[in-house]
C-alpha cells in the first residue's frame, strides 16, 4: 500500500494537535495571569505600601487595655512618690504621753504669784503675777494690780509634807500677811498705756521657777490655760481652760484695784473663751507647751464668753524697754518648755 497518505494524515493529526495545545498555552497564560492577578490583589489588601504614614512608628508598646470605658490608664514605670496628705498637728507630749491640763498646771504653778495690795490709805485689792526673771527676781502683772501703790506683798504656792499640790485654802496664805518674813516686792515700771506692771523681790523662796515666754501671738483656735487667785473664792491657784477667739488691738476702760483706779487702755489683746474672775489680772496665760502667750486682764462686760489678756508680743516689748531704762539684762527662763520635759 502507498504509504503517503497515511504520512499526510499524521500530519494533518500534527497539525489538529497544534491549535488545541496552543489553545491549551493560551489558555493557561489567561488562567495563569487571573491566578497572579488574584494573588497581587490578595497582596495588596493584605499588606500595602509602607508609606510614612504607614510605617509604623519605633514607640515603646502601650499596655492593652482592660474593660473597655473604664480601663486604667497606663502604667507608668517609673511613678512619682505619692504626696502625703496634711495631718493634723499631733498634741504636746511629754515623756511619750500627750500633755493634760494637769500637766501644764504644775509645770506653770511654779512660776505663779498672788499679790496682795494692802497698804494704809490706798485701800486693798489683790490679783495674780508671773516670775519671769529669777536672777533680777522680776514679776509681770497687771497695772490695777499694783494701782499707784509702791510696794506689794507677794506669795508663792506653799507645799506641805512634799506633796504635788500646793495648799490651797486662801487662809493659810492670809495668816502670814502680817509676818515680817513675808515677801515684798517694790514697784519698778508700769505701762499706763498698755495696762502692765513689773515689780521686783528683794529675795525668793527655793522652789519656784521663771515661766517662758512665747515669742509670737497665739493663733485663733488655740487652747490656752490660765491660772489665777478669784477674789471671790476661798481657794488659790484656781485653772481655768479655754480657746483663743481672736487677736486683735483694741481700745478700753480698765478699772478696779487699789483706789479705783480707771484707765484708757490700747493694746493688742488676746479675746479668749477662758472664765476670768476680778483676782485672775495680771496672771499667766500659757499655750500647751506651757509657754506664757498673755498676760490677763478681765472680762468684757456685757458679753458672753469673752475675756482679754494682754498679748505677749507687747509684754515682750514691755519688759525689754523696762530693763533697758533701768540698766538691768532680762535673763529669761531656761527650763525648757513642757512638750521636751519629763514627768
Amino acid at each position: 500500500m502507498d504509504d503517503r497518505p497515511r504520512g499526510k494524515k499524521k500530519k494533518q493529526e500534527t497539525s489538529s494537535k497544534a491549535p488545541l495545545i496552543i489553545g491549551l498555552s493560551v489558555g493557561g497564560a489567561v488562567l495563569v495571569g487571573a491566578v497572579v492577578l488574584v494573588v497581587v490583589l490578595m497582596m495588596g489588601k493584605e499588606k500595602p505600601n509602607e508609606t510614612d504614614q504607614n510605617r509604623p512608628s519605633r514607640m515603646t508598646p502601650i499596655q492593652p487595655a482592660v474593660g473597655g470605658k473604664n480601663a486604667a490608664p497606663p502604667v507608668n514605670p517609673n511613678p512619682a512618690p505619692p504626696v502625703p496628705e496634711k495631718q493634723p498637728d499631733p498634741p504636746p507630749v511629754i515623756g511619750g504621753v500627750a500633755v493634760t491640763g494637769n500637766d501644764i498646771y504644775k509645770y506653770v504653778i511654779k512660776s505663779t504669784a498672788w499679790i496682795v495690795n494692802a497698804e494704809p490709805g490706798v485701800g486693798g485689792s489683790t490679783g495674780t503675777g508671773t516670775l519671769i526673771d529669777t536672777t533680777n527676781m522680776l514679776i509681770l502683772t497687771s497695772l490695777h494690780v499694783v494701782g499707784h501703790s509702791a510696794q506689794v506683798a507677794v506669795f508663792f504656792p506653799i507645799y506641805k509634807d512634799k506633796e504635788e499640790y500646793p495648799i490651797a485654802e486662801k487662809t493659810t496664805y492670809m495668816q502670814k500677811l502680817n509676818d515680817p518674813q513675808v515677801l515684798r516686792a517694790t514697784v519698778v515700771e508700769r505701762d499706763i498705756r498698755r495696762g502692765m506692771a513689773i515689780i521686783q523681790l528683794a529675795r525668793l523662796p527655793p522652789g519656784v521657777e521663771a515661766l517662758p515666754l512665747a515669742n509670737k501671738s497665739p493663733n485663733a483656735g488655740q487652747v490656752i490655760y490660765s491660772i489665777g487667785n478669784p477674789g471671790g473664792s476661798a481657794a488659790l491657784w484656781m485653772v481655768s481652760k479655754g480657746d483663743v477667739r481672736q487677736v486683735v488691738d483694741r481700745e478700753w476702760i480698765s478699772s478696779g484695784g487699789a483706789g479705783s483706779v480707771v484707765y484708757n487702755l490700747k493694746a493688742k489683746v488676746v479675746e479668749t473663751s477662758s472664765p476670768i474672775s476680778s483676782g485672775d489680772s495680771g496672771g499667766p496665760c500659757v499655750n500647751e507647751r506651757g509657754e506664757q502667750i498673755g498676760v490677763t486682764q478681765g472680762k468684757v462686760r456685757g458679753v458672753d464668753l469673752v475675756t482679754l489678756c494682754i498679748d505677749v508680743t507687747e509684754a515682750l516689748d514691755f519688759i525689754d524697754k523696762t530693763c533697758k531704762k533701768k540698766n538691768m539684762t532680762w535673763v529669761r527662763a531656761r527650763r525648757a518648755p513642757l512638750t521636751s520635759a519629763t514627768r
